[in-house]
C-alpha cells in the first residue's frame, strides 16, 4: 500500500502532493507483544573467538553504536560466520539479496558496474 503525506503537511493548497513513499512495517517480538512473545531468532554455532570478534565489530558498526552488550550478542549469535577465498566473489549487483556483510578480518572490495567497456 502507498501513503501520502497528509493535505495539512503540504506547503501550499496549490503545491503539488508529495512523492508517493512505499510503506514500511515491522513487527516487534518480546513480552509486550504476545503474539511474538516466545519467538527466538535462529542461532549459529561459532567459537567464543568468533562470537567476540563479531561482537566488537558489530560495536563499532555506526548503525549499531548505541546497542550495548546484550543485543549485541543477539545480533551476533544470529549471525553465521563465513569464510571467503582471496578473489571470491562475495555478492553480485543485480542479484537479489537480504543480508548484510561485517567484515572482521581482511577486506573487500565493491564497484559499481556502469554498463561500460
Amino acid at each position: 500500500e502507498m501513503l501520502e503525506d497528509p493535505p495539512s503537511r503540504r506547503s501550499s493548497p496549490h503545491a503539488p502532493p508529495p512523492r508517493r513513499r512505499p510503506a514500511v512495517s515491522a513487527e516487534a517480538h518480546g513480552a509486550w507483544n504476545p503474539r511474538l512473545a516466545a519467538w527466538r531468532p535462529e542461532t549459529f554455532e561459532k567459537s567464543t573467538s568468533q562470537r567476540g570478534r563479531l561482537v566488537e565489530a558489530l560495536a563499532v558498526c555506526p548503525l549499531l553504536e548505541k546497542l550495548e552488550g546484550e543485543a549485541l550478542e543477539a545480533i551476533a549469535g544470529a549471525m553465521p560466520v563465513e569464510t571467503y577465498e582471496d578473489g571470491q566473489c562475495i555478492v553480485k549487483q543485480g542479484s537479489p539479496d537480504d543480508h548484510a556483510f561485517v567484515i572482521v578480518s581482511g577486506s573487500a572490495e565493491a564497484w559499481q558496474d556502469d554498463g561500460g567497456d
